[in-house]
């Protein structure tokens, strides 16, 4: 399974849950943490991160976050030999018969610099765009993520959510907590509307000095 979209939709998120419905261990893997300067190493920890999944006991959902730092396009410039064998150990490794109890999705938020080969039938059966929550989406993750905090009778979630659009699933939850932190500030035992007015004045400065 393959999840696509921009930062912040939670395809993270989706791949959690869908272990939990599963019943199986979650194993996340950001693949570009695991890349080396030193030749074959890269390669190397590819291996033995299946090696390791393989080990585990019952079903196991293996998470390949930032799989474009890994499977990104190939060309024929004689430096790409390292990126083509890593690439090639990947696509090994995911087309192994030894993955019986493993479930393997990707996450990109660069679709477009996939290579084919990688995103042909037999390796990626499914590819999923996650999108931008639409405003129903946007005032759900309001709902859940204020379940548990003291809100005041003028708070109206379906301002915040309107005020929203556009924004990704993490800047929603964002808002929440910090209107939170804006009611604690003031020594409120209540969150009100002002506070979430508040809050996405502060996400917005944020987004713009790119600290979101």
């Amino acid at each position: 399974l393959l999840l696509h979209g921009k930062p912040g939709t939670g395809k993270t998120f989706i791949a959690n849950a869908f272990a939990n419905e599963m019943d199986a261990k979650f194993i996340k893997v950001s693949l570009g943490e695991i890349g080396s300067r030193y030749q074959n190493a890269t390669s190397n920890n590819i291996t033995n991160l299946f090696k390791d999944a393989r080990k585990e006991e019952g079903n196991v959902i293996l998470l390949l976050d930032e799989v474009d730092s890994l499977a990104s396009k190939r060309g024929s410039e004689s430096n790409d030999k390292e990126k083509n064998n890593t690439l090639n150990t990947l696509l090994q490794e995911m087309s192994s018969e030894d993955n019986e109890n493993i479930f393997i999705i990707c996450a990109t938020n660069f679709y477009e610099l996939l290579d084919p080969a990688f995103c042909r039938v037999g390796r990626i059966d499914v590819t999923l765009e996650i999108p931008l929550p639409n405003f129903e989406t946007r005032l759900q993750i309001l709902e859940l993520n204020t379940k548990r905090k003291p809100l005041g009778e003028d708070v109206e979630l379906t301002y915040v959510s309107e005020q929203m659009e556009g924004k990704n699933c993490a800047d929603v939850a964002f808002v929440c907590n910090q209107a939170a932190r804006v009611a604690l500030k003031k020594d409120k035992m209540e969150i009100n509307q002002e506070d979430f007015v508040e809050a996405l004045e502060k996400m917005n400065v944020k987004k713009e000095e790119g600290k979101v």
